[in-house]
């Protein structure tokens, strides 16, 4: 049997922004536990526009782009072909984010869309180590050490 419990709280906020959020921690009958978390970076439009300026609006310029960093395109992918602002921010930044309204929500209390209009995921799951120590949170922090104590 497992057992989770649930948090979607930030522990940690770097010093370039990157923020750590747990999502839960979890423990299996024979013992086996741990805890899970998400990795963010705030964007600022600065940001976005250093990574999609040079393609906004040129469909040859990002076909070249596609070509040269995922190898061979397909019918599809060149027919396809959208340099939208829209489609660029979905090709270029992973907004997973939207999928986690709660993640959001708190990333929101400290990095505003005004400022940051995009929080771009960088990574996430068994991301913690046993001697984790968060600077947000530390309730949390000594939550994770517990669970990601190797037994």
């Amino acid at each position: 049997m497992k057992k989770e419990t649930k948090y979607n709280k930030i522990v940690n906020i770097e010093e370039d922004n990157e923020i750590t959020i747990l999502d839960y921690v979890f423990k299996y009958n024979d013992n086996l536990k741990g805890a899970t978390g998400s990795k963010y970076y705030p964007i600022t439009e600065e940001e976005i526009q250093e990574r999609i300026g040079d393609f906004e609006g040129d469909d040859k310029e990002l076909l070249i782009y596609m070509a040269e960093n995922f190898g061979s395109l397909t019918r599809e992918m060149i027919e396809g072909v959208d340099s939208s602002r829209e489609a660029l921010i979905e090709l270029f930044f992973d907004n997973s984010i939207y999928s986690y309204p709660e993640h959001e929500e708190e990333i929101r209390k400290h990095f505003s869309i005004e400022d940051y209009p995009i929080i771009d995921c960088v990574g996430g799951g068994r991301c913690f180590k046993k001697d984790f120590q968060g600077n947000i949170n530390p309730e949390l922090s000594k939550i994770i050490r517990e669970y990601e104590i190797v037994n």
